[in-house]
């Protein structure tokens, strides 16, 4: 991990920003806020600023289809800050993100800034490794990217990268949830891992009514989606050793946010914790879902799985690193 302990900076801090988060269908059926290009690019130009302020200004951008790079390009080119778009072909779906994340190691990016959900984040994953990633929501039901003023994320990344809090005491190590379908991965999940009746992909998102079988590795009661729920049963840290295991459709009710300004009461079967290194056979249906979206369609014949794994992305645990900072008196650099 590049470290940036001098005025100097060795390698470009990566951006990238999902060009489609916030406007998915969720309009519509709840109060999920709209979040367009404009507030992305003032999202993104509030966390450059905050980590130019202390010496952090070169950056490497993920080219979209939309031109959201180019808008932050000229926001901030009267600001000292360079951001150059990564060399990469754009295909307008998620592999650009994996594409950006792979060209973002080659440079040696110290961190990446994500501007996006839940699937950001996840995707992300896929590949990060162990270069941190910086998570600000622009998405819907967001359980892991942070809801904050973009310049204090920026301050706080920026304070970690010239050294001035340790790795061990500045991220934060997420579970992940490695999806198996006959004994191949084929993919990860973040905050739940999901198994339901739904027998096409349609729209891809999810009603808590069609969910069958779900491991939860972050059970959040603030939360919203599944995660809400799971928290309404037993609260789990995204740290926490243990993801829950829940199935559905049973006399037990609880009552959670399902989506922004809707709640609903959710009927559970049974739950059980299931400890970090364990896998779990999931009910058979129609679709595995992972973080409020469905990605693969199943047969009854097949075999899903999901191995509870502690070795998912580090995050930048901005709150602490900016409590340090004052506490120890660093803000003077």
């Amino acid at each position: 991990m590049n470290v940036y302990n001098t005025g100097s900076q060795a390698s470009p801090v990566g951006i990238i920003i999902n060009p489609v988060a916030g406007t998915d269908l969720r309009r519509l059926t709840s109060t999920a806020a709209f979040m367009d290009n404009n507030m992305k690019v003032r999202l993104t130009r509030s966390v450059l600023g905050g980590m130019a302020g202390i010496g952090i200004k070169e950056f490497a951008i993920m080219p979209d289809y939309l031109g959201i790079y180019k808008n932050l390009i000229d926001a901030v080119s009267n600001d000292g800050i360079r951001v150059t778009p990564i060399e990469m072909e754009v295909e307008g779906n998620s592999n650009d993100t994996r594409k950006a994340v792979e060209e973002l190691k080659k440079l040696g990016s110290p961190l990446i800034i994500s501007l996006g959900g839940d699937g950001t984040v996840r995707i992300i994953s896929e590949s990060s490794g162990e270069t941190p990633i910086l998570p600000l929501s622009t998405g819907t039901n967001n359980t892991v990217p942070y809801y904050m003023e973009g310049t204090a994320a920026g301050l706080a990344a920026g304070y970690f990268l010239r050294g001035l809090v340790s790795p061990e005491e500045a991220l934060i190590r997420l579970k992940k949830l490695v999806i198996e379908i006959n004994g191949r991965q084929e993919g990860v999940g973040l905050v739940e891992v999901s198994v339901t009746d739904y027998p096409f992909r349609g729209a891809a998102t999810i009603d808590v009514s069609r969910v069958l079988d779900s491991v939860i590795g972050i059970a959040d009661p603030a939360g919203i989606g599944l995660s809400s729920v799971g928290g309404m049963l037993k609260a789990l840290g995204p740290s926490s050793k243990f993801a829950l295991r829940v199935k559905f459709g049973g006399g037990k009710k609880v009552r959670a946010a399902v989506y922004p300004g809707v709640v609903k009461e959710v009927s559970i079967g049974s739950f059980e914790l299931v400890p970090v290194g364990k896998k779990i056979a999931l009910s058979p249906g129609f679709y595995v879902e992972a973080d409020g979206e469905r990605l693969f369609h199943i047969s009854e014949e097949d075999r899903v799985s999901v191995l509870v794994s502690g070795e998912g992305p580090l995050l930048v645990n901005v709150q602490k690193i900016l409590g340090l900072v004052s506490e120890r008196g660093l803000a003077s650099l």
